[in-house]
């Protein structure tokens, strides 16, 4: 139970910084963009940040569950789903900042 609630925990704040860093980007990004059409990719990033950050912590969770039923030690379970929460959540992340620039595009193009 405690090797599940460290790759929680840990996952957790890994994908809230990253979420951070994830948000500085887009705001670079989005740099040349008039405030109005930012907004919206501002908006989304921030929710779609927030379901992925749970959804990752859960998968960590998941994975420690799974791994543990296999009978893998507590400290090489924590790690391993902390590694593959933290790799999905490089990704995802990225998808959500692509999604933020294209958001930003289209209000510009036609609004």
């Amino acid at each position: 139970m405690g090797a599940k609630v460290a790759a929680f925990l840990i996952s957790l704040v890994i994908s809230v910084i990253l979420a951070v860093v994830g948000f500085v980007v887009l705001i670079l990004a989005l740099n040349g963009y008039d405030e109005s059409d930012a907004t919206y990719s501002f908006g989304a990033y921030g929710i779609f940040a927030f379901l992925l950050v749970f959804a990752l912590a859960a998968i960590a969770g998941g994975i420690a569950h799974l791994l543990l039923a296999r009978e893998f030690k507590s400290a090489s379970t924590v790690m391993i789903a902390v590694l593959i929460a933290g790799a999905l959540g490089i990704v995802a992340f990225f998808i959500c900042i692509v999604i933020g620039i294209l958001l930003a595009e289209y209000f510009r193009a036609y609004s």
